[in-house]
């Protein structure tokens, strides 16, 4: 009867003021699985594994530990597997963290420890009482009698409680059943299933019940519910159904078999509706249902068939209780060694031993294909002449129904028992067990198996628990000196790091008739983390530069891998592109196509190879590139003109010229040899010959050097006006001026024009281009030559200014001359973000300081973000848009965050929740 890893607390007892009836049974399917009948089983106990004893206790619980992986000192074969008897203490632990419970209500032996993992929660269950904690071992709430939890009926007592946590659908589901019974007048029992779907078992309100045996609308059911103990119901559950197996006790107190309940889990996600069952009957052995984590439709439910020769047993069950058609199944029967009831287990000191239980199958979990179960056997280790209590361990490949691995892990001279199987997210095996000996005090402890080592090793063994004393209970089995212990331990995976299993089972905190119970946090993959990336040459350069970007990440428990991902504008739009898919090197050499000028985001995502993980941590760094962002034309006497070029890493720039005007296409005038395109600055329109009277725009394309071979490729522009002879507007050349000189910050609220020319009477039209990107746009009507272009919202970049012109009076019906104006605004251009302190740093440490740095805006403004560890992760805005260029964060649990400082100009025309620059980094934080 086992303890929980934290307390179900008060909002369980406000839960159980809900009617057993919340979750109502119907009727449904019946019908039975032609289970070949196997007798009763050699050796079988004649009493129900669930029994108790009126004793005051007080139950020791739960050191907490977080378990790296050991070195291998594995060996044996594949019949029996000897591991060391020395165990070694863990490598890392983290607490530990300490729970004393009360034994409340009525004391119970043995504690059949359970333990379920849940996102950020455990939940851990003995057969009086039950707990919540944090993952990181915290309490939450008080620790909760079961008794209150669930309904009681007159005259019954409650045990065997398995608790699961079942990650597939919504957001996982969290699972407890109970069996209760009586003995006298006659035996008679009760299941009750509690549900979950809060990620906080604790939270009040939470919990459903339903009865799962008997259904009182079958008196025929409920006749036999009165007359027999459904003993240690065992929960499993697939993709869609949940099945529940007990043992059948009748009086004298004999074994008649084992009884299957399939029920429909769509309707456990319904609350209200009515649950929909299904009965597939084994008329001979103990049936241990799988916990399934993955994606599967089947149900697989094990058993030991311990008959000559000896084989592992097992139904698959398909189908929904539900459907239309019900749920199917049909048994494998698949060799294995012969296994034999193992020896009750010897302690240091005292001629009282500890009761191992027989060979049945007490625990089964699937993953990926993989089917693992276990139980106790009796074996001999290598070296040893004593027959002891060894672990079976049986793992069968469900693709090709073939057992991959069958033997027992066994230690000279010491007992091993109660096995807690499961795996992680890589179907590495895990099994927690106790141990005990005459040198050696009942103890938990675990070992391990990476997946693809040799059928039938394992790694060192690892502590859990040291056991302090030898254990006498007050109540031994009649005739004997064993003592209950068991009956069952749990093993479950992490549902959010498939790096991470739970372990549970139990120990002798002192000696004495107190037992004591455990759970751990095991890994053999410890996952990637403090990444980080740097270039090789300082950020902005040229689109033409081509640096290397290396990163480096820390803590990997296997070869690293990495993958790199560019974010900016690409091809003009702004994009995420993987640039370099997960391989094993850590470096990449920006040269995708489709670049331009900006600020880009290079992230590489990092985890150990052979990861179920998109990534296990990463690094970020910004990176601009620079070029030509703004450009002017100066004319100088009317007919030569030069264009100046800047901008960040606008280095070596060269120019493009064209001319248009009345009769003439849009001609390119510069030099022919690099596609147009020249080193020059300046150009002299006199020059071009063959032009008629009439006014002419000259447009100069600027760009880096060498950044592109795309002869229409360019960074911005530049744009003036010629008159050549004899116009209508003959006073003098149209000119246009800005007040506001040009390039200027983002936020400006105006700029002011003043266009001359055509005479004292001359009008004035003004036109942008290219505004939204749609051609010209009418700012004003004909008039006067000033205007006030109102820029509050302009966002950064190039735009022309067009003005119009024409005498007083004249039919022109467009222009009789032209002026332009090239005006650029520049918002934030490139950022930078540092820490206070380096990274990685403990949690400990509290609030880091984040600062920021930024060139091109005037008046810049800084909104800090992060985003947390794990794929499911959301980005938080820690400081919003403000002038202030730092901010306090304080990481709020374990692992590699991103934080990004987005840039832009306070004022300006950049959208709310939009940047003009950022910067980017990846902080760690530990333990």
């Amino acid at each position: 009867m086992a303890r929980l890893l934290g307390a179900l607390v008060v909002s369980f007892l406000t839960v159980t003021a809900v009617a057993p009836s919340t979750v109502a049974l119907a009727a449904g399917k019946r019908s039975e699985v032609g289970v070949s009948a196997k007798g009763v089983m050699p050796g079988a106990r004649p009493v129900p594994r669930g029994g108790f004893a009126a004793r005051g206790v007080t139950h020791q619980s739960k050191p907490w530990l977080s378990i790296q992986h050991p070195a291998t000192s594995a060996n044996g074969g594949v019949r029996v597997t000897t591991a060391s008897a020395s165990p070694q203490p863990p490598k890392e632990t983290a607490g530990p963290f300490n729970f004393l419970g009360q034994s409340v209500g009525n004391p119970y032996t043995p504690p059949d420890t359970q333990v379920a993992a849940g996102p950020g929660y455990l939940l851990e269950a003995v057969n009086d009482e039950a707990a919540v904690f944090t993952d990181a071992g915290v309490q939450v709430g008080p620790t909760l009698a079961l008794q209150s939890f669930f309904p009681l009926e007159n005259g019954f007592f409650y045990t065997d409680p398995r608790v699961a946590f079942d990650p597939i659908g919504g957001g996982g589901t969290w699972y407890i059943t109970i069996l209760e019974f009586m003995t006298t007048p006659h035996f008679a029992s009760r299941i009750y299933m509690a549900t979950s779907y809060n990620p906080n078992p604790s939270i009040t309100g939470s919990w459903t019940y339903a009865k799962i045996w008997p259904n009182p609308a079958i008196p025929a059911e409920q006749s036999v519910a009165d007359s027999q103990i459904c003993d240690q119901p065992q929960l499993g559950f697939s993709g869609l159904i949940i099945t529940i197996s007990c043992n059948n006790f009748t009086p004298p107190q004999n074994f008649t078999g084992a009884l299957t309940r399939v029920i429909d889990k769509l309707d456990l996600l319904n609350p209200g509706h009515a649950v929909v069952y299904q009965d597939l009957l084994a008329s001979g052995d103990s049936l241990s249902p799988a916990q399934s984590y993955g994606k599967t439709g089947t149900q697989y439910v094990v058993f030991n068939a311990h008959a000559t020769p000896n084989f592992a047993g097992g139904i698959a069950i398909s189908g929904r209780p539900d459907s239309a058609s019900g749920s199917s199944a049909s048994e494998f029967d698949l060799p294995i060694q012969q296994s034999t009831l193992p020896p009750a287990a010897d302690q240091p000191g005292t001629p009282e031993q500890i009761d191992s239980a027989d060979n049945r199958f007490q625990v089964a979990t699937w993953r990926n294909g993989i089917l693992w179960t276990g139980g106790d056997d009796g074996c001999k280790p290598s070296g040893d002449t004593v027959l002891r209590s060894c672990l079976r361990l049986v793992a069968v490949n469900t693709g090709t129904m073939t057992v991959q691995q069958d033997f027992d892990l066994g230690v000279n001279g010491l007992h091993l028992m109660y096995p807690g199987v499961t795996t992680d997210g890589y179907n590495d095996m895990f099994v927690s067990f106790t141990v005990s000996g005459t040198t050696q005090f009942p103890s938990l402890e675990y070992t391990s198996q990476f997946v693809g080592e040799a059928a039938g090793t394992v790694d060192g063994i690892q502590m859990i628990a040291a056991g302090q004393g030898f254990y006498t209970d007050s109540v031994p089995n009649p005739g004997t000196h064993t003592h209950r212990w068991g009956d069952y331990g749990e093993g479950t995976p992490d549902p959010v790091d498939p790096t991470e299993v739970w372990l549970a089972g139990e120990y002798v905190p002192t000696t004495g008739t107190d037992w004591g119970t455990a759970a751990a946090e095991a890994t053999l993959r410890a996952p990637c983390d403090s990444g980080s990336v740097v270039a090789d040459m300082a950020s902005p350069q040229p689109l033409t530069a081509h640096p290397t970007f290396t990163a480096t990440v820390g803590g990997c428990s296997q070869a690293p891998e990495y993958s790199f991902w560019l974010y900016g504008k690409v091809n003009g739009t702004a994009q995420w592109v993987n640039v370099q898919p997960y391989s094993a090197s850590n470096t990449y050499q920006l040269n995708y196509p489709g670049l331009s000028y900006g600020t880009y985001s290079i992230d590489v995502w990092m985890r150990n190879v052979g990861s179920a993980l998109q990534y296990e941590t990463f690094g970020l760094m910004s990176w601009v590139i620079g070029g030509c962002n703004f450009a002017t034309t100066t004319n100088t006497s009317g007919t030569t003109y030069t264009t100046a070029a800047g901008g960040v890493a606008c280095a070596t720039p060269e120019f493009k010229v064209w001319m248009v005007g009345k009769g003439l296409p849009w001609t390119v005038e510069s030099g022919t040899a690099n596609g147009g395109w020249t080193s020059s600055p300046t150009f002299d329109a006199s020059t071009v010959s063959g032009l008629a009277p009439g006014t002419y725009s000259i447009d100069v394309w600027v760009r880096e050097k060498g950044v592109s071979t795309d002869p229409t490729y360019l960074e911005t522009w530049g744009l003036s006006t010629f008159v050549k002879g004899t116009t209508a507007c003959s006073t003098s050349q149209v000119s246009l001026v800005a007040a506001q000189a040009s390039p200027h910050s983002t936020g400006l609220a105006s700029v002011d024009f003043t266009a001359a020319g055509c005479g004292a009477s001359a009008q004035y039209e003004y036109y942008l281009y290219p505004g939204a990107h749609g051609g010209y746009q009418l700012l004003r009507g004909w008039g006067a030559g000033s205007y006030s272009w109102q820029t509050a919202a302009q966002a950064a970049g190039n735009y022309s200014i067009v003005v119009w012109a024409k005498q007083a009076g004249s039919t022109t019906p467009d222009y009789d001359s032209y002026a332009l104006y090239s005006y650029e605004f520049n918002g934030a251009t490139s950022a930078t973000l540092a820490t206070n302190l380096p990274s990685p740093q403990r949690q400990s440490a509290g609030a880091i300081t984040l600062t920021a740095t930024s060139m091109g805006a005037s008046t810049p403004e800084y909104s800090f973000w992060v985003l947390g560890p794990g794929s499911s992760a959301t980005w938080v805005n820690v400081q919003p848009y403000s002038t202030a260029n730092t901010a306090m964060w304080t990481p709020p649990s374990i692992g590699t965050f991103a934080v990004v400082v987005w840039v832009r100009q306070k004022g300006g025309g950049t959208p709310a929740n939009a940047y003009e620059t950022n910067a980017m980094l990846s902080f760690s934080s530990t333990q």
